[in-house]
């Protein structure tokens, strides 16, 4: 870092969160600028059609910060409350990602896994499909996935976790 930050006139974030982690921990001596993620034009509102309804939406890359040491827990659950939901886990594994717990989450009775690179063009189909959007995280700092929720006019089942807010329309203190 200290190398490449003696060439930068300035490091451009997606959030508050990662602006105050890039100048607290990285202490550069350029701008470090906020610029908003997701500056796609957002879709009209499409109500959900039949098929959507009761699928949920897991997107993105799989990484241990997004919760899924505790995707079969929270799956099984739902399965058990209502056998009719269906959830898609859309993203490719990170590389850390252990075989065996993506292998627990693909065996979850009511889970679809789609676990490789999700092309752009595609994007666009896994929203479409869902009726809402599941965001487990442990922790965030800046998130696409909450973005292009957002734009397909998708609710987002979130944890209380401080990155969240930076997302949400009013500034709550709940999340």
């Amino acid at each position: 870092h200290k190398v490449v930050q003696r060439q930068l006139d300035a490091i451009i974030v997606h959030s508050e969160t990662a602006r105050s982690q890039t100048q607290h921990v990285l202490r550069p001596k350029c701008l470090v600028a906020r610029s908003p993620f997701g500056l796609k034009r957002w879709k009209d509102y499409e109500t959900v059609d039949d098929r959507a309804s009761k699928r949920a939406l897991v997107f993105g890359r799989l990484n241990y910060y997004k919760g899924c040491e505790m995707y079969p827990d929270i799956f099984n659950e739902v399965h058990r409350l209502d056998p009719s939901i269906k959830i898609t886990v859309a993203g490719q594994p990170s590389k850390d990602m252990p075989r065996e717990l993506i292998a627990r989450i693909a065996a979850c009775p009511n889970v679809q896994l789609d676990g490789h690179f999700i092309e752009e063009d595609a994007v666009e189909q896994y929203f479409r499909e869902a009726s809402l959007v599941l965001t487990p995280y442990t922790s965030m700092t800046q998130s696409g996935v909450v973005l292009d929720a957002y734009s397909h006019s998708r609710p987002i089942l979130a944890f209380h976790i401080d990155g969240m807010r930076e997302f949400l329309p009013y500034r709550t203190n709940a999340v």
